[in-house]
């Protein structure tokens, strides 16, 4: 597919926009965000006919997406980064969400791009919106209807996470979906950024599923983040504090598999956030389960803790570099997950210590222990067990939200 060239100047004309918000001192942070995925996913060693299809959609795609910074105006993060054909946008609005994915209609605005209601996305890349003016609060959502003229091949979603909304024409400006249907697909949304106030921050939270907040039946709230975030909503001292997801379910940290490693989409879904001031990372249970399993069909050598450590130890260093702080999260128990092994538990405790004892992240937060079983500590607490035995319930995600002194964003120990 070939892109005319007024495509190609719309795109640079929105990057050319964004720039000049930023260059008259607006304090922008990332109120919302979701690690992008390629349309099709393929994984080493597995037969296609074994990975989930990936949805193909046409017409208008809702999403209601939760914030967790109000401000004055936002703009949204389109993205075709993880695909390499161009991507077609025939319409883009957002608006402020009533009940479900019901957009108020009084608040329903156009998005444009160098001033353009349509765009075409070069593959492997992302696009900022122009700033849009809507007032939002800390914890409202929001509804974004982007309208795709042509076949789409969208990212896989999760129960609970990413539910969209479909219709077979443009009704991006109508407040009602009327005949729409429903699947599961992982946003063309990226990241929404708000223009807060003086003192807003940015925290990443940069994960796995447990991350993303899988097997979750929470509107609004999205894993441990989410709860996190709205910790940190209700504290006079952390409220300018802004939370952005970007955990991808399936991911690992040394190897690309459900997406790009950890490593190499650090600066992606990292540095290239406005304001960022902390990054929380949990990560690592896939690299070691994955490696173990018996039947690996595309056999890789176990990962071992010096592995595991020394990828920690870049993310630190090129966290460092941009005056980041970086917490480590211990990588919680998982005896009786499908690919759980005692050599696998061992490396997990190896890495739990180090985190633990290093002193080389800027904090630690010990998920491991908030979740455990403490007569089995290898076990996850049945309360906290949505029944895999890896990933957290809705209440274990709470508990690994209160396990944050919320003072150490704030710089109090």
């Amino acid at each position: 597919m070939r892109m005319e060239k007024r495509q190609i100047t719309a795109w640079l004309c929105a990057m050319f926009v964004l720039a000049s918000s930023h260059a008259a001192d607006t304090k922008w942070v990332a109120s919302w965000g979701s690690s992008p995925l390629e349309g099709k996913i393929v994984i080493p060693g597995v037969p296609p006919d074994k990975i989930p299809p990936s949805p193909v959609l046409r017409g208008t795609v809702r999403y209601r997406l939760p914030l967790s910074q109000g401000g004055t105006r936002l703009i949204l993060r389109i993205t075709n980064e993880a695909n390499k054909e161009p991507l077609a946008v025939g319409a883009v609005t957002v608006g402020i969400a009533d009940a479900g994915v019901t957009a108020r209609s009084a608040t329903i605005r156009k998005v444009t791009f160098g001033g353009r209601s349509s765009v075409m996305l070069p593959g492997g890349t992302p696009l900022l919106s122009d700033p849009v003016d809507l007032s939002t609060k800390s914890a409202e959502a929001v509804i974004v209807s982007i309208f795709l003229p042509n076949d789409t091949q969208c990212p896989l979603g999760t129960r609970g996470i990413q539910e969209v909304i479909v219709t077979g024409r443009d009704a991006t400006q109508m407040p009602i979906l009327e005949g729409a249907a429903s699947t599961n697909a992982r946003t063309l949304v990226s990241a929404i950024l708000v223009a807060g106030g003086p003192d807003a921050k940015t925290i990443v939270a940069l994960g796995d599923s447990i991350t993303d907040g899988a097997v979750t039946d929470t509107q609004d709230v999205r894993g441990w983040p989410g709860h996190l975030a709205q910790r940190l909503m209700r504290s006079p001292a952390e409220a300018h504090f802004a939370v952005v997801n970007e955990g991808i379910g399936g991911n690992r940290v040394l190897s690309d598999v459900i997406g790009l490693s950890a490593l190499a989409r650090f600066d992606r879904d990292v540095l290239s956030l406005p304001n960022v001031t902390h990054l929380i990372l949990l990560e690592g249970i896939n690299d070691i389960g994955f490696s173990r399993l018996p039947d690996n069909a595309n056999p890789t050598p176990p990962i071992e803790a010096s592995a595991l450590i020394g990828a920690y130890r870049q993310i630190i260093a090129r966290a460092h570099l941009r005056g980041i702080k970086v917490f480590g999260g211990t990588l919680a128990p998982f005896q009786g997950a499908m690919y759980y092994s005692d050599a696998g538990n061992q490396v997990r405790e190896s890495v739990n210590e180090w985190i633990r004892s290093s002193g080389e992240f800027d904090a630690v937060v010990d998920f491991d222990r908030a979740l455990r079983d403490p007569n089995e500590p290898g076990k996850l607490a049945a309360t906290y067990d949505s029944g895999d035995h890896l990933h957290p319930s809705d209440a274990g995600y709470m508990a690994m939200s209160k396990a944050f002194t919320l003072s150490l964003f704030s710089g109090s120990k």
